[in-house]
């Protein structure tokens, strides 16, 4: 027995499938209409699939303070199924990409108002240096100016260093 209304089927087509994603109001600058985009599923972290932004919400939903944004996915395969929960990475474009140091979150600290990172110097000795911060990322921040290439950063304990205190550095993987 169906009643009047009754949903029995839903139809979807499994070709064009959409990731709908909320945006922090504080990440729109990133989000650019027809962009890439780099989709990974949480099932499955080692493959990657690529889209492109399709529609942008022209405002932010009130209770969340994030923008709907919706990405078609290009390329979709039998392992990206309905209601599949993903994670998203907009890419940056070579301009911003190459305009800085990425580090770790964890290691950008403030002092006294002042952005600024530890950097540990050939006698294993920290120091505090000024710095400008750029766009916060899932995997770091990028820091435009005041790090020079091969410099090591501090990234654990950094809210206890003090100036020229004695560090054991421990080399971890770039983020």
């Amino acid at each position: 027995m169906i009643e009047s209304g009754e949903v029995i089927v839903k139809i979807a087509d499994t070709r064009a499938i959409d990731v709908l994603v909320a945006v922090p109001e504080s990440r729109m600058a990133e989000v650019k209409l027809n962009a890439p985009v780099i989709i990974k599923l949480w099932s499955d972290r080692q493959k990657s699939y690529r889209g492109v932004v399709r529609e942008m919400s022209p405002a932010a939903e009130s209770a969340t303070r994030a923008f709907n944004v919706r990405i078609t996915v290009t390329q979709p395969d039998v392992a990206f199924k309905l209601g599949i929960t993903t994670g998203v990475k907009f890419t940056l474009d070579d301009a911003q990409s190459a305009s800085g140091y990425l580090i770790p979150s964890k290691a950008l600290t403030q002092i006294n108002g002042q952005t600024l990172v530890w950097v540990v110097d050939a006698n294993n000795q920290v120091q505090p240096r000024s710095v400008v911060a750029g766009s916060f990322r899932e995997d770091g921040v990028l820091i435009i100016e005041g790090l020079q290439a091969g410099e090591k950063v501090a990234i654990a304990g950094v809210h206890t260093l003090v100036k020229d205190q004695r560090v054991k550095p421990v080399i971890e993987a770039a983020p």
